[in-house]
């Protein structure tokens, strides 16, 4: 056979089994992943947030500094809410998706439980005004109080 038609036929060949395996493998589906951490920092103008939590196969801290996509589910205290209303040191769940190829980790759902503080009772709260002898009611005059 003629070197100058076999020599284009190996490279086209080469190539074209290079091609096929730079293809294969880059394209694979985002990987699910479920991370827990606390929120550093957000930026309300950009959708970014940064998120320190410890990584699940290695075990140490680490921070990520992603965009939060408009379509992210985001809930506080189980209710629906936007991106608005997360805090720097609100800790949450996330549930997202990793891009292999380029090492992105894209938010899908964010589930932030921040501690609501009660109203007072005024029974059991010292601070409060108590009728009584013992006492100051509100109004009272500090100098006119009796210590009985």
């Amino acid at each position: 056979m003629n070197p100058k038609i076999v020599i284009p036929i190996v490279i086209v060949a080469i190539l074209a089994t290079a091609g096929v395996m730079s293809f294969s493998g880059k394209d694979t589906p985002p990987k699910p992943v479920e991370i827990n951490g606390v929120f550093t920092a957000i930026d309300i103008a950009t959708n970014k947030a940064t998120f320190k939590f410890r990584h699940p196969q290695d075990g140490k801290m680490k921070e990520l500094n992603e965009v939060i996509p408009a379509d992210c589910v985001i809930t506080l205290n189980g209710k629906p809410t936007d991106m608005s209303m997360l805090q720097v040191g609100d800790e949450a769940h996330v549930k997202a998706e990793y891009h292999k190829k380029t090492k992105l980790i894209v938010p899908l759902e964010i589930a932030v439980e921040r501690a609501v503080l009660a109203a007072p009772d005024s029974k059991d709260d010292p601070t409060s005004f108590k009728e009584g002898k013992s006492g100051a009611n509100p109004g009272d005059d500090p100098a006119a109080i009796d210590d009985e």
